[in-house]
């Protein structure tokens, strides 16, 4: 099985390829990339082999779910914690709206941000991302867990069919999204939800066939111990400059597979819990949320005055977890007064 704290782990990893993927895969940079494969920045490989990062959060959803369904009692206190894990979650993101109006006010950029009441309430309602693209995935999450009793009632009782049915929502899912949607903000949603859901049926089958652990029994079977690191990386090696010439979404769920039950064999093999993965992992909703405050030009492109890629991206993550403390240490004082509020 996969541990709570291995999937926090892999939060983790998954927010890191976030930043990457949103810092470095450009072609037009920012920052002054150091070193170049023939024309090409190395960071750029980096950055488009990181696109799996929605995968990776859809994935680790999709086991812990899972895993708390098949641990409550019913299905209706399945439905009862995730409403209040949902609404703890809405919380953390309005705490983060309000925290950059307040700046965007106070900066003189309330018209510029604000733009409208109706642009506000959109972004409010979750149904709208015009002030931070990756609040795309806000409400797909929202939906995605508000509707898992269904799937994962479907998986127990149909597994084959309702893999099957993945793998094709996925397709016409992709092909939507990139083609054949258009512009239509309804059907690019539900694009992207089709896409999502899909992934989050790995994990879903991951905790419900115990695969990782088989897959590590077989590894360890057929491998040499002395090899193990050394195989793994050239593994990650090898799907990082696939991913340069196969730059499509669409591979994402495949690669950001092997890079995650890579990063598992590795840590498990080296019997160390302690990775900086899980550090970043409890603050990887508030970095996801908050990121791209602090690099995109209309907030003034922060983080590039570092110059360098790797600096660049500690100097992102420095502040990220700064605003994100921030951000905590608001959430619990509000999660206080509203007991304090109740037990009255």
């Amino acid at each position: 099985m996969i541990s709570r704290q291995e999937t926090n782990q892999l939060k983790g990893f998954a927010v890191l390829s976030m930043l990457c993927l949103h810092l470095f895969c450009t072609l037009t940079p920012e920052f002054k990339p150091l070193i170049y494969v023939t024309d090409v920045p190395l960071v750029y490989f980096i950055g488009q082999a990181a696109d799996f990062c929605v995968m990776a959060y859809c994935f680790c959803s999709g086991y812990a779910l899972m895993a708390r369904y098949e641990s409550v009692d019913n299905g209706m206190a399945y439905i009862k914690e995730r409403l209040r894990s949902l609404w703890k979650f809405l919380t953390n993101y309005w705490i983060i709206l309000f925290l950059f109006v307040i700046v965007a006010i106070t900066m003189g950029k309330a018209t510029e941000w604000l733009v409208s009441p109706v642009t506000f309430l959109g972004n409010l309602v979750t149904f709208g991302y015009s002030y931070n693209g990756a609040w795309w995935f806000v409400s797909t999450y929202i939906v995605m867990v508000l509707l898992s009793p269904l799937v994962f009632k479907g998986v127990k009782k149909h597994p084959i069919a309702v893999a099957f049915a993945g793998v094709l929502i996925y397709i016409l899912s992709y092909r939507i999204r990139f083609g054949w949607g258009g512009n239509s903000f309804v059907v690019q949603h539900l694009a992207r939800l089709g896409m999502s859901y899909a992934e989050l049926l790995i994990g879903t089958y991951f905790y419900q066939y115990k695969l990782m652990d088989k897959i590590e029994n077989l590894w360890k079977k057929i491998v040499l111990k002395k090899i193990q690191g050394i195989l793994l990386f050239l593994i990650v090696l090898a799907i990082i400059v696939i991913r340069r010439y196969v730059a499509t979404l669409f591979v994402a769920p495949v690669s950001g597979l092997i890079f995650m039950v890579a990063y598992l064999l590795k840590e498990r093999n080296r019997g160390n819990s302690s990775s900086i993965f899980s550090y970043l992992g409890r603050h990887s909703t508030n970095i996801w949320l908050i990121h791209m405050f602090f690099y995109m030009p209309q907030y003034g492109g922060l983080v590039y005055i570092a110059k360098y890629p790797l600096l660049v991206l500690a100097f992102l993550l420095f502040i990220c977890i700064i605003a994100s403390k921030f951000v905590q240490t608001i959430q619990s004082r509000i999660e206080r007064m509203f007991k304090k509020v109740v037990l009255r």
